[in-house]
């Protein structure tokens, strides 16, 4: 046996925690336990009794848990260092293997899943699961007569019961016979199917320890089988194999959501949608069987069938709102709008629906219909802000004139030629705090700045920002502050066509919103476009997040040949591209950053050349301590790419500028300058 003071001063001083000699022989001793007559049988070409006293070394079992710990929470960057340092030491670990191709599987890796489980592949012959997992991986390159081939290794390893036996569990097992028995090969229905979210302490003595799908059973191989078959254009033998596997095992998810599937695909959008209903009311969490579901609506008369299939009972306000909520994330916009508003019909006093019904026209660009429906749902509510009632907010909106929906009829328009009251200013989210101050001045009641705004009382009251309204309350927070401490000059006049500015961006638009900028000497008002949340991730082709479909409403919204200062990429820098990384989706930041910057370029050319906009790229503000070294690097990538894109393309180079003013963001110090870049 190694020696364990080698090892963890030469390999792993930074993954393990200190033992004292006296307490790894304990431990030592404690996992002493004769090797099972199961892995001779799963690995006969394996020296066996080593690997099992191996396996049993506290430093090893230690540097596995921690990865496995990693990896159920998808650290798969830190996850996958670990493990290739025990491979250091163990080259042909069984649970090493396993979770490194799982993990390449999980973030769409299939070249370097090829790599790990072929290897698996090569060590363990008899096992099931790596058989299996490779031809999921050759199924994902589009590999699909390889992908066949090895899950009919599988199904028949499966059938000689010889498949569901890891390494990993020497430490439990006296007698293949014993474990043997406790599998249920074909019991795959609903409550039997592995969900990863239920494992709460991954354990390396778990049969399947590193795979992040579970047990490989004969039903699930035929259901791989059929979708392979499926994707080769073999819809009726992919058909016949999933009526098979159902008329055994009526309620298995993975061969319903198959079948609904080629429902979808051969245009039978009634049973599909009944398919992937009851799925999600089986599995509401799944992500998968939501979007299913969000492309089955979005089929014409998808939304019809829904209605049709729902039972008199089932159609009450809150499981129409959670319908809608679950499939507006997959782009079925139009189709959660429907649903919301027959929520809101149904509860017309309970203000969440008319919460997320607002949201969602703001990602279809209806302020006037967002706004609207606040209003309505003021009206509907019996209760007040302390000594503010919801009546007499409205009060202050029946009052006002500036808000009217012929002016939103034409988006592209609605900016231009306009003279905009106070009201057309402010995102619906906000209309709270305008009532506020109108009730102020109309009162003649001295504002004193201890009660400013109704969402200032309510605060006062409750902490919003642990509510289920903490991201409105921050909105509110920071355009309350914003108007308060650099008031917009009112009234704007007329904004024509040739000094519109567009201000498109996330959240972070809103501080320069409705400022006076000169570029090239010419006076302009710079014009919000908000698309809150939005990732530059989230623009990418195959995606269907609704950020994107808001992004692309907020685009239209714009008329063409316009002028637009374009201010994305913030909530990459602070959530996404980390997050990747720590996923193992990239190398490191410099190469996530490289990918991103690259799709926020293919997007702006795009602009260019199908709207023939003119645009300015703002560079990302530095302002959080926490993400302004990677947002200090994001700008340096985004400044090297675009300009090489303009010197690469100089007709639409022409048209797309870089703002150079970085150096001017931060201080000597490097802190962010304590002054708004526009006044």
């Amino acid at each position: 046996m190694r020696n364990l003071e080698l090892l963890k001063a030469n390999r792993f001083p930074m993954y393990v925690d200190n033992e004292s000699d006296e307490g790894c022989s304990k431990q030592q001793n404690m996992m002493q336990s004769k090797v099972s007559t199961a892995e001779r049988l799963s690995t006969p070409n394996m020296q066996v009794p080593r690997v099992a006293e191996e396996l049993k070394v506290p430093l090893i079992r230690s540097l596995l848990t921690k990865a496995l710990k990693a990896q159920h929470v998808e650290r798969f960057k830190l996850a996958g260092t670990i493990f290739r340092e025990v491979l250091q030491v163990l080259p042909k670990q069984r649970i090493c293997l396993r979770a490194l191709g799982a993990m390449a599987l999980e973030i769409n890796h299939y070249p370097e899943a090829v790599n790990w489980l072929q290897e698996g592949v090569r060590e363990y012959p008899n096992d099931a699961l790596f058989h299996t997992r490779l031809g999921d991986a050759y199924s994902g390159l589009g590999k699909y007569e390889e992908a066949l081939e090895k899950y009919d290794r599988a199904l028949g390893l499966v059938v000689d019961n010889q498949s569901l036996i890891a390494i990993s569990d020497l430490d439990k097992m006296t007698l293949a016979d014993e474990t043997i028995s406790n599998v249920e090969k074909n019991h795959t229905d609903v409550k039997s199917t592995f969900k990863r979210d239920q494992i709460k302490e991954p354990d390396i003595d778990d049969l399947n320890a590193g795979d992040l799908q579970g047990a490989v059973t004969l039903d699930g191989l035929k259901i791989a089988c059929a979708k392979v078959l499926s994707k080769m254009g073999n819809g009726s033998l992919a058909n016949a194999i999933l009526m098979e596997v159902l008329k055994d095992s009526p309620g298995n998810i993975d061969a319903l959501y198959e079948y609904g599937g080629l429902l979808l695909s051969h245009g039978l959008i009634k049973d599909a949608v009944s398919v992937f209903l009851k799925l999600m009311i089986a599995r509401p969490g799944s992500k998968k069987i939501r979007r299913s579901l969000s492309k089955a609506l979005k089929r014409q008369q998808g939304l019809e069938s829904l209605k049709n299939e729902l039972a008199p009972e089932a159609m009450a306000a809150p499981a129409l709102a959670f319908i809608a909520s679950c499939v507006k994330e997959y782009g079925a916009i139009s189709e959660a709008v429907e649903l919301y508003e027959m929520a809101s019909t149904m509860s017309p006093s309970t203000p969440g629906y008319f919460l997320s019904l607002i949201h969602l026209y703001e990602v279809t660009y209806e302020y006037h219909k967002g706004l609207e429906k606040a209003v309505t749902s003021f009206r509907n509510a019996k209760s007040s802000i302390r000594n503010l009632s919801y009546r007499s907010a409205i009060q202050c909106i029946d009052n006002n004139k500036g808000i009217s929906q012929d002016q939103e009829s034409n988006p592209s328009e609605s900016h231009v030629g306009v003279e905009y009251p106070r009201w057309c200013i402010l995102p619906s989210r906000d209309v709270e705090a305008e009532q506020e101050r109108h009730v102020l001045v109309n009162n003649n009641q001295e504002n004193d700045g201890s009660d400013r705004g109704t969402s200032s009382r309510a605060a006062s009251a409750k902490p919003l920002h642990q509510t289920l309204v903490r991201n409105e309350a921050a909105y509110f927070t920071c355009l309350h502050q914003i108007l308060e401490d650099y008031p917009i000059p009112l009234p704007l006049g007329p904004i024509e066509k040739s000094n519109a500015l567009f201000l498109a961006g996330d959240s972070h638009c809103l501080s320069a919103a409705w400022r006076r900028v000169c570029p090239r000497g010419k006076d302009c008002v710079l014009i919000p476009k908000l698309v809150t949340g939005l990732k530059i991730w989230h623009l990418r082709p195959e995606s269907d997040f609704y950020p994107k479909i808001a992004f692309e409403n907020t685009m239209k919204s714009i008329p063409d040949v316009s002028k637009v200062v374009m201010l994305y990429g913030e909530i990459d820098c602070r959530d996404g591209i980390i997050g990747a990384v720590e996923k193992g989706k990239y190398q490191d930041i410099e190469e996530g950053v490289q990918a991103t910057v690259d799709l926020y370029i293919d997007i702006l050319q795009k602009l260019v050349t199908e709207r023939r906009f003119e645009l300015f790229v703002h560079p990302i503000p530095p302002v959080l301590n926490e993400t302004r070294p990677l947002v200090q690097t994001f700008n340096r990538i985004l400044e090297q790419r675009l300009l090489f894109y303009k010197k690469a393309h100089p007709a639409i180079g022409g048209r797309l500028h870089w703002l150079d003013f970085v150096a001017d963001l931060l201080t000597v110090e490097g802190l962010p300058v304590p002054f708004p870049l526009f006044c």
